[in-house]
């Protein structure tokens, strides 16, 4: 079975509990330059965004635990 992306971004933007944010990607990879405690470029960019916004991440991932101090 093939997701339908549009027919979902098209749900979110609908749906008042989400909120689509759209951070430049030139911030994003700035940030996540910095990150050096992982080599996993998806944990870089979380982090990254999680840096860029000054929002706390909310993760169960035992090595964000470990090394990135804003986490729920």
């Amino acid at each position: 079975m093939d997701a339908d992306l549009p027919q979902i971004v098209a749900d979110l933007r609908k749906d008042t509990r989400f909120q689509i944010d759209d951070v430049a990607l030139e911030n994003l990879c700035l940030a996540a330059f910095d990150i050096t405690w992982t080599r996993d470029p998806f944990d870089r960019l979380l982090v990254a965004h999680s840096r860029v916004r000054s929002l706390p991440l909310g993760t169960r991932d035992g090595n964000i635990l470990k090394n990135y101090s804003s986490v729920l």
